[in-house]
């Protein structure tokens, strides 16, 4: 009885994409390259992360894109754990499985000696992190499990099994970081999947609200669901945390920033310093923009010292909000941080968390959802509206025409001047 994992350990050191040299599940080689390596010799598999259960044997195991079997099986664990309610359609998708298994992620199941599938959760390497950057991030996403786990004690040796064998790659592959943006869907009774990242110790760094969109259709009628997502981040690498680093933070932002870092084991603590200067990678942009249109979600990095035109930048990633939620990562390493932070907060961001090592940096995160965005431009239009109204009431009606008739095109077009 035990937790079986196998690796070939001769690439596992370097990060990129997936890939699988094997595809037979018992015996499958799981492979990270990212520069090609066919001077390292293959080794032999080696079964790694024993557990020892009680009662249950808990099977963990990398799976096969050619198992169309196993991926129904967990297309169907999906819609029973989520009903059609999970943000990324891609999940209830076979084709998208079969395409990316072991080559865009890595699908961990968990099974029973009876091969019933249990729990799945995937890894995928950091793509976006700098060339330069030495470290190793690794996200989870896709986080899934058997309803029938919620009542159950063999849910928590599940969480334990998925904890070492984190931890046991992490140590073995010099990995510094695991985070996962898990949605909070409020019509599932049992948000399991957080449970499971709190056992595997990862920390709730951030809370983004009205994070996801998800488009729901009953015949004619269209309805937008919006889901919170919450960031979790697990630092097992104990060099990540020796480092005192400085941080420049308004005042009210610093005692939640603080409250993280120490529940991470950071060292971090506020700058009292004004610097003028500010060493950036040679590469580093003002502001790069990673855009996830299947989930109407975009996530910008901002350098603010590089920033020309800050007000600019606010007013523009504000409006972009209004066709796709804003998620942003300020790095507060950069003395500029606390006047680029009111500047946005000064637009309609809101301050949602921390988020260390991300690019290389701690960053300090900030949303507008599309929702509140267009509750805002809705606001404004009954403030110019409005506004019109008390216009006419005062002035020659033949001339001006009747403000209900005002159309909304011409509204926006006014209030777009009135911003530049």
């Amino acid at each position: 009885m035990g937790l079986n994992l196998y690796y070939n350990s001769g690439l596992f050191n370097s990060v990129g994409l997936f890939f699988f040299e094997n595809t037979h599940e018992d015996q499958l080689d799981l492979i990270i390259e990212k520069e090609p390596a066919p001077e390292i010799q293959m080794q032999r598999h080696r079964q790694i992360g024993i557990c020892k259960m009680k009662n249950n044997t808990i099977h963990i195991r990398a799976l096969s894109p050619d198992n169309d079997h196993m991926i129904r099986k967990l297309i169907e664990m999906y819609q029973r754990c989520y009903n059609r309610f999970y943000p990324v359609e891609s999940v209830y998708d076979i084709h998208y499985w079969k395409t990316h298994i072991g080559r865009r992620l890595i699908s961990l199941i968990a099974t029973n000696e009876d091969d019933q599938l249990l729990a799945h959760l995937a890894l995928c390497p950091d793509a976006r992190q700098p060339d330069n950057q030495e470290t190793t991030h690794i996200q989870v996403l896709y986080i899934a499990y058997d309803p029938a786990l919620a009542q159950s004690t063999l849910f928590s040796k599940i969480s334990n099994a998925y904890k070492k064998q984190l931890h046991d790659l992490a140590l073995r592959q010099q990995w510094d970081m695991f985070y996962c943006f898990s949605p909070i869907i409020s019509n599932i009774t049992e948000n399991i999947d957080q449970v499971l990242l709190r056992d595997c110790d990862f920390i709730q760094t951030a809370n983004m609200p009205a994070y996801f969109r998800v488009e729901k259709s009953e015949g004619p009628t269209h309805t937008d669901l919006f889901y919170d997502c919450n960031l979790s981040i697990m630092i097992p690498s104990i060099e990540s945390r020796d480092k005192e680093v400085l941080l420049h933070l308004p005042l009210s932002d610093e005692d939640a920033v603080f409250s993280c870092a120490k529940a991470l084991g950071l060292n971090r603590s506020s700058s009292e310093e004004d610097a003028t200067h500010y060493a950036l990678p040679s590469d580093t942009t003002s502001l790069m923009t990673h855009s996830f249109r299947t989930i109407d979600v975009s996530h910008s990095f901002l350098s603010p010292s590089l920033l020309h035109d800050t007000e600019l930048v606010a007013r523009k990633l504000s409006k972009n909000a209004s066709e796709r939620s804003q998620t942003l990562f300020v790095d507060i390493e950069d003395p500029q941080a606390e006047n680029c932070i009111i500047k946005l907060k000064q637009h309609g961001f809101i301050t949602s968390g921390y988020f260390p090592f991300a690019h290389g940096r701690d960053n300090l995160v900030l949303s507008k959802s599309i929702k509140d965005a267009r509750k805002e431009e809705e606001s404004r239009y009954q403030n110019f509206a409005g506004s019109r109204t008390a216009y006419t009431v005062h002035s020659d009606a033949s001339h001006l025409g009747h403000p209900e008739s005002v159309p909304a095109e011409l509204a926006v077009r006014h209030l777009e001047k009135n911003e530049h």
